[in-house]
């Protein structure tokens, strides 16, 4: 079962990337992670979550299946539910759909919990309040003004990087011409 999570976690993966442009989890930093989206880790605990499930949680779902089979009015209340469940996955579609958008204009990848921690960082720093259901707006104004200074973010930190490795190569090119001329003195 671990296993058959696992390739369903790596599929899921791989199609938000390449499809839509949006990195929903790392595990860059985990050990014997394959392209960020799966890990030995995360196997094992889906693993450990489908045991719990099968053999704490299952049987009792088949006792609520039988139960609500018998009390049919009840199915109202998990219909609406559902509805919920149906008009979130819209909502979020939409949101995906302008975020995978705006990544293949700008060529770039959106990781999802950057983004989030991004749009947090701007409302908290213009005492905006911040909503952790729609931390992302359904406004388009408002979604590609997170994007764009999501972008930003990524290249200071991008050109942070390169300026930081720069430096790193040309002190090693003076360390080792130094030596070269202490050598040939």
């Amino acid at each position: 079962m671990a296993l058959s999570v696992t390739v369903i976690e790596y599929i899921a993966g791989l199609i938000f990337i390449k499809g839509m442009g949006v990195k929903l989890w790392d595990y860059s930093e985990e050990l014997g992670n394959i392209d960020g989206l799966i890990c030995p880790l995360y196997t094992v605990i889906w693993g450990i979550l489908g045991a719990i499930y099968y053999y704490l949680i299952h049987p009792y779902i088949l006792n609520s299946l039988n139960w609500l089979e018998n009390n049919l009015a009840f199915s109202f209340v998990i219909g609406f539910f559902f509805g919920i469940i149906v008009l979130d996955i819209a909502y979020s579609t939409q949101i995906v759909v302008r975020i995978r958008r705006f990544a293949k204009e700008k060529d770039l990848i959106v990781k999802y919990e950057e983004f989030k921690a991004s749009i947090f960082k701007q409302a908290t720093s213009k005492k905006e309040k911040y909503s952790f259901m729609f931390a992302i707006t359904n406004n388009v104004k408002a979604i590609e003004e997170h994007l764009n200074e999501y972008k930003k973010t990524q290249q200071e930190i991008t050109s942070g990087i390169k300026r930081t490795v720069h430096v790193f190569i040309r002190d090693k090119v003076k360390y080792k011409n130094k030596k070269v001329k202490e050598k040939n003195k």
